[in-house]
């Protein structure tokens, strides 16, 4: 026989080509102005074929392997793929030496060797590169070939490679739950043997066949992976049909140092395959072909381990495990066997590696609501490998819903919280570690008012994605020590504002510190100010909105809510990133997470983290069930002005919001005294010069929900009481307030701290 393939080609002219191939020949023909061309019909491809001049070591190749001076290659042209496809190049040379080379894509048998000339995709590759610069580096491959080169890493083994060309499908499977099976019954039994897979096997048809097999359970009998078979009628499984498959492996002593240049089509081809590898398969495969193992036809998955002299290239193992699907339709038919790709199942530890995350266990994170913010939400960090989730929502899918919402038409009518629980543990349902996923089909009103604090166990965060007033109020009144740090996802502004309020560690600052400090924002951001006056309810008065007034945010189980789903993708997975931060520990404390969308054709987004000081809470000296909350950072602003100005007394304004249903005044910040005010060592009498124009600016940029909530003025030498002139003014500034229903505050300010007391309304 011819050594040359192209012995059995169809020869044609230059000109039969197709135009694209014909120009980069001719390219070719004019750097090369010597290089004699053939041109061939094979199949679906155009062939050129010439002379490759090779420079070899001195001594000749290393280890002697037959790479000679000149090596005939041939160029593959995909006719209807090419310029988009890379040509092929092969060798024009049966007996090249394909079992002792790496970087070869296998081929089936009687097919020139392939070689394999980049890691990546060789397309994108070929896109900015000529025919010749791949020609140039075929010659290069041939000669790091003839030294010994073509793997840098010499004390790895390269996997056999099965190039996209020839891929039918792929073989999902825990390759490291393989080889220590293995590994342990060569240490039981220190021969060869064979196991049985429990494996799921799905099959497309468009153009071709396209397989899917997904493999996990190990047993050393079929009859132990049985009761598996009985689970769904007819071996019917969600991923496909379940077949029991054959896992093989040779004596331990065996070591298979050849790669292989060409792969098995068939049974009979296989049967020699595994022979040549020390593994006797035809006296287990045969029976079982025989015998059958699935409602439509014989067919047996395969599983052949080979060990290698050396661990393989990305692996801490040096067993590889080719996979094949062998099948015989009818006695008409020849017996197929059809090598598949191995690909990893994943898993959270797998996500979250892929990541760039820790590969440790998260703690577990609440996810209240699951709706179109929550949903993504919940995907994005199901996808990172964060599957320690416990999801609650009581409410269904309904068709509205999909124009948002993480999942599609296919979970109409489930229930949020469950539907979006199975796309979690979908993504990881080939893996033996399966997302730690749980689902609470309860409303969260209901689900938080009846718990004690014992369903937050094991939690390290809460996200409130509810957009329920309701909702954030019982998070905000939970002060059991159970309850986690919580935040709470927002959109406003027609979904052109996102909003994340963090607690601290600790729970301080609390979500309602937080909220009382995103209105105090509003006074420096304009969209901030823009969305809070598109909320007042009523012209400007001395009350305004009160906390428990206003809907903050967007609720998503509205038909009419007109919010598209790319700014709801924007802001989810912003608020993503910063809970990933949150779980990891970079953000310690508490803050406003805004990310907003500007413009309309070319929109122009930004995302910023305003962090907010702890706050104490500070209960007037009179008990009357009501309490100040105020930044740490504001009561050691007070505590200096106070140092700052003694022996004098002096004062200012204090700024926030009132909650009266809550029972609660929250300082944000604190207005000086005006010009007109008077300090002496035993009195000090506020002024009123610019106060009611900076009041009314604070009142106009916040919706009315921050305002004036009091006043404070220190004692230099104590006491923490207030005096009969306090009293006096106390008893003015209630004739005031009484009319509009708010408390009436004074701050006392010593060197030892900060003394609140409170007048109610008649």
């Amino acid at each position: 026989m011819d050594d040359r393939y192209s012995s059995e080609f169809q020869a044609i002219k230059l000109t039969d080509c197709e135009p694209a191939v014909r120009s980069a020949l001719q390219e070719l023909q004019r750097t090369n102005s010597r290089l004699p061309l053939e041109i061939f019909n094979y199949k679906e491809y155009m062939v050129a074929g010439f002379p490759l001049q090779v420079s070899l070591p001195s001594r000749g190749p290393v280890d002697g392997i037959d790479i000679r001076p000149v090596e005939l290659v041939l160029v593959f042209f995909h006719k209807a793929g090419y310029p988009g496809r890379a040509p092929q190049i092969r060798v024009d040379r049966r007996s090249f030496p394909t079992e002792r080379l790496p970087h070869l894509n296998p081929v089936w048998p009687g097919e020139p060797p392939w070689l394999c000339l980049h890691r990546g995709s060789v397309n994108d590759w070929y896109s900015e590169h000529s025919i010749g610069d791949l020609v140039e580096r075929a010659r290069s491959w041939l000669e790091d070939a003839a030294r010994g080169k073509l793997i840098k890493d010499r004390d790895r083994f390269e996997p056999t490679r099965i190039a996209p060309e020839y891929w039918l499908g792929a073989s999902v499977f825990d390759q490291r739950l393989f080889q220590d099976y293995i590994t342990e019954q060569w240490r039981i039994h220190q021969t060869g043997g064979v196991a049985y897979v429990t494996s799921y096997l799905s099959a497309e048809k468009t153009d071709f066949e396209w397989y899917r097999l997904s493999s996990n359970d190990i047993a050393p009998s079929p009859d132990l992976i049985q009761p598996h078979r009985s689970e769904k009628e007819d071996g019917k499984h969600e991923s496909g049909l379940l077949y029991t498959g054959l896992l093989l492996w040779p004596d331990p002593a065996y070591k298979c140092p050849r790669y292989f240049g060409t792969l098995p089509t068939t049974v009979p081809e296989l049967n020699a395959f595994a022979q040549f590898v020390g593994i006797p398969l035809e006296q287990h495969l045969a029976p079982a072909l025989a015998t059958g193992s699935s409602p439509k036809g014989r067919l047996i998955p395969v599983f052949l381990c080979i060990q290698r002299p050396l661990k393989l290239i990305g692996s801490e193992s040096d067993l590889e495990i080719l996979s094949f699907i062998c099948f015989s339709q009818d006695a008409n038919c020849p017996e197929r066997a059809i090598i598949l790709p191995h690909r990893d199942p994943l898993t959270p530890r797998f996500a979250r590696h892929l990541s760039g995350l820790s590969p440790a266990s998260p703690a577990r994170v609440m996810l209240i609501g699951c709706g179109a913010l929550g949903s993504k939400i919940g995907m994005h960090l199901g996808r990172e490998g964060l599957t320690e989730l416990t999801l609650v929502d009581d409410d269904l899918l309904s068709p509205h819903n999909f124009v948002r919402h993480a999942l599609t038409e296919s979970s109409r009518g489930l229930n949020k919280a469950e539907a979006l629980k199975n796309a979690i543990q979908g993504l990881y349902r080939e893996s033996h570690q399966l997302a730690n996923t749980t689902a609470i089909p309860n409303s969260a009103f209901e689900f938080l008012h009846e718990s004690d604090g014992r369903v937050f166990k094991d939690h390290r965060l809460v996200i409130d994605a509810t957009a329920s007033i309701a909702t954030y109020m019982s998070l905000v009144e939970n002060v059991s020590n159970r309850v986690p740090r919580v935040v709470r996802s927002e959109m406003a502004e027609g979904g052109r504002l996102g909003m994340m309020l963090v607690e601290g560690r600790g729970r301080s600052p609390k979500l309602d510190d937080v909220r009382a400090s995103l209105y105090d924002l509003a006074l420096e951001n304009v969209q901030i100010e823009r969305w809070l006056n598109g909320f007042q309810n009523r012209e400007d008065d001395e009350l305004g909105a009160g906390l428990e007034d206003i809907t903050i945010g967007i609720g998503c189980s509205s038909p009419t809510m007109r919010v598209p789903d790319d700014l709801v993708s924007y802001h989810a997975a912003s608020q993503s990133v910063a809970i990933r931060n949150l779980m990891n520990g970079t953000i310690p404390a508490g803050g406003i997470l805004l990310s907003s969308i500007e413009g309309e054709i070319f929109p122009q987004g930004s995302v910023q983290f305003y962090p907010i000081e702890k706050f104490r809470t500070l209960i007037p000296q009179r008990p009357s069930g009501w309490r100040v909350r105020i930044r740490q950072d504001l009561i050691d602003q007070l505590i200096h002005q106070a140092q700052e100005a003694a022996p004098n007394e002096t004062g200012g304004i204090l700024i926030g919001m009132v909650a009266t249903k809550q029972r609660t005044i929250y300082i944000t910040r604190l207005l000086d005294a005006p010009g007109d005010s008077e300090h002496c060592p035993y009195a000090f009498k506020m002024g009123v010069n610019d106060i009611p124009d900076q009041v009314r600016t604070i009142m106009q940029k916040t919706g009315n929900l921050i305002r004036y909530v009091g006043e404070w003025h220190s004692h230099p030498q104590g006491p923490s009481s207030l005096s009969q002139k306090d009293q006096e003014t106390v008893q003015q500034l209630r004739t005031y307030l009484n009319k509009i229903g708010m408390p009436t505050l004074v701050m006392v300010v010593t060197p030892r701290g900060c003394y609140p007391h409170l007048s109610l309304p008649i």
